[in-house]
Order: C-alpha cells, then sequence, then structure tokens
C-alpha cells in the first residue's frame, strides 16, 4: 500500500500534466510549448526544474495573475543578463537605453 505522501505527489504530477496538456503554457521568451516533464527536478533536491516566473513589469511585488509569465529558466536568465543596465539593475532595453543616452549628455 502506497503511503499518503506518495499518493499527493503522484496526484500532484498528474493534475499538473492535465494542466499543461489543457492550456498549453509557453515560454513568454522563446513562445516553445513548456512541457510538464520539464517541471519535475532532474534529481530529487539537487537540480532544479526547468521553469521560472517572470514578473512581465519587472516589479516583484506585483503578483497579479497577468503580470506572471512562465518562462524556461535559462531563457529568463539569458534576459535578465542581457537586460541589466550599468549600476547592476533590472531594466528594458528601452530604459537601457535612455539611462545611457542621459548618461552620456
Amino acid at each position: 500500500m502506497a503511503n499518503s505522501q506518495t499518493s499527493k505527489v503522484e496526484r500532484f504530477k498528474y493534475f499538473l500534466t492535465v494542466m499543461f496538456e489543457q492550456h498549453k503554457p509557453k515560454c513568454y521568451f522563446c513562445g516553445e510549448e513548456l512541457q510538464a516533464i520539464e517541471f519535475y527536478p532532474k534529481k530529487s533536491g539537487l537540480s532544479m526544474d526547468n521553469f521560472t516566473i517572470h514578473h512581465e513589469d519587472q516589479d516583484r511585488s506585483n503578483n497579479t495573475p497577468e503580470n506572471l509569465k512562465w518562462a524556461h529558466r535559462t531563457c529568463h536568465r539569458k534576459w535578465h543578463k542581457n537586460n541589466i543596465d550599468e549600476y547592476g539593475i533590472w531594466c528594458l532595453n528601452k530604459e537601457c537605453e535612455e539611462t545611457e543616452n542621459e548618461v552620456n549628455m
């Protein structure tokens, strides 16, 4: 007989799989369809899953559903790496360019 913890984990995996099949979420950055199997860590407790949530407006305190976007962890890292200003502050490309122009004036 399976213990209740194992049953809860299996039930969660099943619900997650159904959610992915029905809603077909895509990575906010690359547009690739996300797969439920990518959600599970490769080695329990040792490796992270391949998903994260991106705050579209860059405000981590704004957790409204409209602002939260699914993303591959690697796509998210690349985006933030390419959108950081010279002061180490996250910014959008347009905002970075405006800040750079103001500094150069």
